[in-house]
């Protein structure tokens, strides 16, 4: 057997490109190089690739799969290992444990299962025994062997012989079976390659690495260790290890003068890379070949992986503390305040990189996090959402199915609705995935829609009263889909009839251009109740299969993009009988086991997604993929994240007892970061969440980067006195969009121009520099409802009108529960809506009737109570208008010139003593422009049959004694001269957005009316307050008018003498009925 170590993977692979050239005398053998995961391979095949041009003929397997093989070439069959690999092993246990619950050793196992209808408690737990067996088969198969002996009295044991009863664990038995083939087979019959290759493995279960030197000895294996040290390193201890041992007084005086701690990283960090090399120097007949190769490069990294490649420990002195360069930043800490903060700082410095690197391309650079998962939404938010000049091409390489595919994602959210409660909100987010809606003939522009039917048709949640009595809800009809869609339905057919049916108010916002789109809704609806009650009760794994696969088909109607998520649900579908079939496992399973089994299967990630695509490639922290960057950047290394902890099981007795060789997350994970130091060539990037949000508290690190700065201080000096950790170390703003980022400071630089703080001493940059050519002649043509449209809000008028863009707010939240209360919105509509019925005499008992049908009550007494205030405030307002809506008159026909503009449309509401409007709600400014405006037109007319009077009722604001507030407009002198002034300012308004606004421009002339601030109270109208939003957050006028001085502004002044002529001709009176 020949070990090649070196400190630099491209050396290793160099070395390999050379045996690969002596080619074998058959052309036709493969080349076989063992790997620990895929990503490795990746990176050798494209070395070979580009130092060849080509690279063929390879295979790549893991350990344990050539082992198998090598197992079949000398047996010539297939090995049996189906039934103890985990997927089986676990179904085969779940059968088994049943029958010990009452066998004395298994008491600890009844009581935990006790009260498991569902099955789930033991689906888990054979899980967790399966993984546990399955460590024991590669790492105690010698305790194994004297269990099968009926050796040992745990209950394991008895489980293992009850496994292993009829079937033989060839597993369990592998190394011995394979030093037995290979002892009794002489060479011409062993069907064993000319050679075999282990690549940049660092570590290997005792049993597979006896198997590969037992290989050694009949043909040539070579074995390529990335060591981070040519020293002889296997006896230094880190030193609080020596330090604990001496308080235990464990340590002979003469072991501690020997002992020593080395470089203090490699002895804190290297704990699994020592252990396999202590194997390896253990087995015999090894041909050792020593690559290593100091770095030549003088930055910080550089000299870092020097020290310990020769075992240089500059903090005791020796070899004297390094001068860094305040310049060199080839190792840099990032604290920011979030995970996305995190991703928006590696956004920055990555193109500050590529600035200070020109031939830096995102092929050079990759990501890792613990878990790059969490990062994924960030990822796409961040790196999308750049301009094309700062884009940096981007793929994730380690994401589970769940996440990567909508169509598996959309799967699993449908298995969790079917034990949920249905809720409006989870049946709208499913129609965001476009396979489901296709099968229904359904696209995703009906999405607003379908919002709007379900919030006014009153669908929160439960399919019907019958599912909510299987959740144990006695909450009837009311709410439910079945409810909502029947309102649906029979507003189609009946159109705005106010007859309900079997206690069903129809919803008559429909027309016949909808019958397609809700035949497709309520058929997608109708389809989930359906597989919801197909799928309640248990069955067999097997018609499970069918079951789900059949689901699956009726659900989704992929497209070619989908492909991929489609193959991996079906395949996970198919696995589960199959697996059940091969353990022998009949019991019916209940819903609740396979969905989680099928939420444990799409939750994995295979590794087989690309790793090295030649962009910039996130993926996850993992053992044996650290092949060299030219940027290497970690994410997540919190304080709580990394090391990962590991959390074995009470029953594992391998952490009860370990040896060498087994494995350790947490050590493995702190090797994973040495190499990572070995692996960066020119910047080791390293991040961590150490900002809090709400003060300026900071989080401390991972413990390995506590190490590191450590170390650097100790080990390093810079011309001034500030520590070096503190000076490789950047604390971010909280947010991107911090006056810091933008004030040239080249560390914390922010380059999305988005971010850009408004440089309010010059202004902010109007939404138009000038006005837009007039519009056409036709625009002197005016309605009525345009003309008041127009001034109760200029903005929106001149965006929708004249440039044709819509920013009105769009109300999204569903709510997911039936309403006990309501807010101030719904009682407004509630009041406006049975004060109309009450003028037109309908009967309060009919009015309740229609609003519970219509589900706008709450239910039970709270709706009783709520309709009960309603109809108290609604009598006293119809009983306070009812007089001055006694003689109505026929509406006015208006058809007037005035200068070059024509006004046409007509007044309604029109009564003997005048023009009467009303609104259960306050008078805000908007209702006084509807009230104004038409009263000039009125006053204009002077019509015989009416005075020229206009009042507006409303809700008083503050009396309780009288509920109804009388605006009364009497005669205005020289009407047309007002209508001329709105119109003048209406053309202006058509070419440019005006600084008129309903209520901020009357809050100013009140205010100035009343001798107060006008400035005051308008800014207080303007701006946002407790839990109320100000005009000016209206988008459109966030467009037009994003920094606005009121008194600074001459137009706006102008403007305001609209509502100051206004309330000179307004009369208030306080009690309507007087």
């Amino acid at each position: 057997m020949f070990l090649y170590q070196s400190n630099q993977l491209e050396i290793l692979a160099l070395h390999l490109r050379t045996i690969l050239q002596d080619t074998p005398s058959d052309p036709f053998i493969p080349e076989v190089i063992v790997v620990q995961h895929q990503g490795m391979a990746q990176w050798i095949s494209q070395q070979l690739a580009f130092a060849d041009g080509i690279a063929a003929n390879l295979r790549f397997p893991l350990p344990a799969r050539l082992i198998w093989t090598v197992l079949q070439d000398l047996t010539g069959a297939t090995p049996t290992e189906d039934l103890f690999k985990k997927s089986v092993l676990r179904w085969r246990i779940a059968g088994l444990l049943p029958s010990f619950l009452t066998h004395p050793k298994f008491g600890e196992i009844t009581t935990y299962l006790t009260d498991d209808d569902s099955g789930e408690k033991l689906y888990q737990l054979a899980g967790r025994i399966s993984d546990i067996i399955d460590q024991y088969q590669v790492y105690r198969p010698e305790m194994l062997d004297q269990w099968q002996q009926v050796q040992g009295d745990h209950w394991q044991a008895v489980l293992w012989q009850a496994l292993t009863a009829d079937t033989f664990p060839q597993r369990a038995y592998l190394g011995r079976q394979v030093q037995q083939l290979l002892n009794a087979t002489d060479n011409e019959n062993r069907k064993l390659l000319p050679r075999y290759h282990l690549f940049g493995l660092n570590s290997l279960a005792p049993v597979y690495l006896d198997i590969f030197a037992r290989l050694g000895q009949l043909t040539a294996v070579h074995c390529y260790h990335l060591s981070p040290c040519r020293q002889y390193w296997g006896d230094i201890m880190p030193a609080r290890h020596q330090a604990g041992l001496r308080a235990r007084q464990q340590l002979s005086s003469t072991a501690d003068t020997y002992l020593e701690q080395g470089h203090p990283l490699l002895a804190s960090l290297g704990k699994t890379g020592q252990d396999f090399f202590e194997q390896l120097l253990a087995l015999d007949d090894i041909q050792s070949v020593d690559l290593h190769l100091e770095d030549e490069q003088g930055h910080l990294l550089a000299v870092l992986r020097n020290d310990i490649l020769d075992l240089h420990d500059r903090t005791s002195g020796e070899h004297g503390r390094y001068h860094l360069d305040p310049d060199d930043r080839s190792l840099q800490f990032h604290c920011c305040a979030s995970p996305f903060r995190e991703i928006q700082v590696l956004h920055d410095r990555l193109l500050d990189l590529m600035l200070h690197y020109p031939d830096l391309t995102p092929g050079d650079i990759l990501v890792c996090a613990p878990d790059i998962q969490l990062y994924a939404d960030a990822i796409a938010g961040v790196f999308n959402e750049t301009g094309r000049e700062h884009h940096i091409p981007w793929s994730i390489a380690d994401q589970s199915p769940d996440n990567a595919s909508p169509l598996v994602r959309c799967f699993l959210d449908v298995l969790d609705l079917f034990v949920g409660r249905f809720t409006a909100p989870d049946v709208l987010a499913l129609c965001e995935t476009a396979a489901l809606l296709r099968r229904f003939s359904l696209d995703s522009t009906l999405l607003p829609l379908f919002h709007d039917w379900v919030s006014g048709s009153g669908i929160r949640w439960g399919l019907d009263e019958a599912h909510r009595h299987d959740l144990a809800v006695q909450g009837g009809h009311l709410h439910s889909w079945q409810f909502g869609l029947d309102r649906l339905v029979l507003g189609y057919l009946m159109g705005n009839c106010q007859e309900s049916q079997a206690g069903i108010l129809p919803y008559a916002i429909l027309t016949a251009g909808h019958a397609e789109d809700l035949g497709g809704f309520a058929t997608l609806v109708t389809t989930l109740a359906h597989w919801r009650r197909m799928l309640h009760a248990p069955r067999p794994a097997a018609q499970w299969t069918d079951d789900l696969l059949k689901l699956l088909e009726s659900l989704f109607a992929p497209s070619e993009e989908d492909e991929e998520g489609l193959l991996m649900l079906q395949t996970s579908i198919s696995s589960l009988h199959e697996d059940c079939q091969a353990a022998g496992y009949h019991t019916p399973l209940s819903f609740a086991v396979v969905a989680q089994h099928l939420k444990t299967l799409l939750s994995q990630t295979s590794g087989g997604h690309t790793f090295l695509s030649g962009k910039l490639t996130f993926c996850n922290m993992v053992p044996m993929r650290s092949v060299p960057f030219r940027v290497l950047c970690l994410l997540g290394m919190n304080d709580q994240s990394f090391p990962r902890s590991q959390h074995p099981p009470a029953f594992d007795l391998i952490a009860k007892e370990p040896r060498l060789g087994d494995r350790n997350r947490r050590q493995d994970d702190r090797y994973l970061f040495l190499e990572a130091l070995l692996s960066a060539r020119h910047v080791l990037y390293l991040s961590w969440v150490g900002g809090n949000l709400r003060d300026e508290t900071l989080l401390p690190p991972s413990t390995v980067l506590v190490e590191l700065m450590d170390y650097l201080d100790q080990s390093c000096v810079l011309p001034e006195s500030t520590g070096i950790a503190d000076h490789l170390t950047t604390i971010h703003p909280v947010q991107p969009f911090s006056y810091h980022c933008f004030a040239g400071n080249p560390a914390i630089a922010g380059y999305n121009p988005a971010w850009l703080p408004a440089a309010e001493e010059h202004g902010a940059i109007p939404f138009l520099t000038s006005p837009l050519p007039e519009p056409d002649t036709k625009w002197h043509d005016v309605s009525l409802q345009q003309l008041i449209r127009f001034w109760q809000h200029p903005c929106r008028f001149f965006l929708e009108h004249i440039l044709g863009l819509r920013l009105r707010n769009r109300e999204v939240e569903i709510a997911e529960s039936e309403p006990f209360s309501l807010n101030n919105l719904q009682n407004y509509h509630l009041r406006q809506a049975t004060v109309t019925d009450l003028l037109a005499g309908v009967p309060l008992t009919r009015i309740n009737e229609i609003l519970t049908s219509a589900g706008q009550l709450p239910h039970g007494n709270f709706g009783q109570i709520s309709f009960e205030q309603i109809a108290g405030e609604s009598i006293s307002f119809s009983t306070a208008a009812e007089p001055l809506l006694s003689r109505p008159l026929l509406p006015l026909e208006i058809d007037v010139t005035i200068g070059s503009y024509r006004v046409s449309g007509r007044l309604d509401n029109c009564f003997a003593g005048g023009r009467v409007v009303w609104r259960t709600g306050h008078a805000a400014g908007r209702d006084l422009l509807a009230l104004w405006i038409p009263h000039l037109l009125l006053n204009l007319l002077c019509p015989d049959s009416m005075p020229p009077v206009s009042i507006h009722l409303s809700r008083h604001p503050k009396s309780s004694t009288s509920p109804v507030h009388r605006s009364t407009l009497g005669t205005v002198p020289d009407p047309e001269q007002h209508l001329l002034w709105l119109l003048e300012r209406y053309q202006r308004g058509l070419s440019q957005p005006l600084p008129f606004f309903a209520e901020t421009s009357l809050a100013w002339a009140r205010a100035k009316r009343d001798k107060k601030n006008p400035e005051q109270a308008a800014r207080q109208t303007w701006e946002d307050g407790f839990l109320m939003a100000g005009e000016g957050s209206d988008p459109a006028h966030r467009l037009c008018f994003e920094q606005l001085s009121f008194a600074a502004n001459t137009e706006f002044l102008e403007l305001t003498d609209l509502y100051t002529t206004l309330l000179a001709h307004l009369e208030v009176d306080a009690d309507a009925a007087a």
